[in-house]
């Protein structure tokens, strides 16, 4: 089984871009996987600010089309919706920091159901304004002609001027500078 997961960056608070890219993994035994449904990580890419999931099973023909047409369309509304509701307490010159993770069901028609908080960033008006701006990104996009499955189940990651978790780990990663004089 493969995982699907899409990472969006908004660094200094300037939208990236809207483009996914997908990338199959293999199964974490390493074994050539015979299942024909894939659960999160096969599709990442740069597309925003924070991270997206899809947290349920789809069948591996339709990964390329989840990752590179629906999630995509996803991001993309709900980045444009989210940018309206960032308070300003997250803007220069303050810029608070703070993440917020939000899952939530898309059901074949477009439509949310089962949304919830399931990490609070610390800041009740950023994660308001994460919770908003799936709300009013609603009713996304139908999926029933593009995917078989009977809902999406995903999770958004909302990062307010802080760096993705990969972006982070890749810092820590690198060794100190020596400064010779």
């Amino acid at each position: 089984m493969i995982a699907k997961k899409v990472s969006f960056v908004l660094a200094g608070m300037l939208l990236v871009g809207a483009a996914a890219l997908c990338s199959a993994q293999n199964s974490p035994s390493g074994k050539a996987s015979t299942d024909s449904s894939v659960p999160s990580d096969a599709c990442e890419g740069t597309v925003g600010e924070g991270t997206v999931e899809v947290l349920n099973s789809v069948p591996k023909q339709e990964e390329g089309t989840l990752c590179k047409e629906y999630v995509p369309l996803i991001v993309k509304k709900t980045t444009q919706s989210w940018w309206s509701m960032i308070p300003m307490e997250a803007r220069p010159p303050e810029s608070r920091k703070g993440r917020a993770t939000i899952e939530f069901t898309i059901q074949p028609d477009g439509k949310i159901t089962d949304m919830k908080l399931v990490k609070q960033s610390g800041d009740d008006a950023l994660d308001y304004a994460a919770w908003m701006a799936i709300k009013n990104a609603q009713p996304y996009s139908s999926f029933d002609k593009l995917l078989t499955v009977p809902y999406l189940k995903l999770r958004f990651i909302f990062l307010y001027n802080e760096k993705p978790e990969s972006e982070r780990q890749s810092e820590e990663a690198k060794p100190p500078q020596t400064i010779r004089f």
